[in-house]
């Protein structure tokens, strides 16, 4: 996988984030580094009904196709710690602190 990584590097910043959008998800173990509005896009990206809020099953979704480990439990958990108004979603003034609790998951953000 450095293959993948040094491709990475040489695109320029506009590319580089069409790549970002574009790349499948089954690479598992494989990081690549991401800005936190790149990381918020790929979480937006699944708020399948548009309602502007990501729920409990989205995440999830989000969370497996982002190779990780326990998406279900994951989910829960980046609910109840970034819902701050207690709703039951992340929306938009929550979604810096969901961006933060993914960063421990080994998600690289620069």
């Amino acid at each position: 996988m450095p293959y993948l990584s040094v491709y990475i590097k040489e695109l320029t910043p506009i590319t580089y984030h069409r790549e970002i959008e574009n790349i499948k998800m089954p690479y598992k173990g494989v990081s690549l580094p991401i800005t936190k509005d790149q990381l918020k896009g790929i979480f937006k990206k699944y708020d399948k009904d548009g309602d502007g809020k990501i729920s409990k099953q989205e995440l999830k979704l989000a969370f497996k196709e982002m190779g990780l480990n326990f998406p279900g439990f994951r989910a829960g958990r980046a609910i109840r710690h970034a819902d701050i108004n207690e709703d039951g979603y992340i929306n938009e003034e929550e979604m810096g602190q969901l961006v933060t609790y993914a960063s421990r998951w080994g998600v690289k953000i620069y």
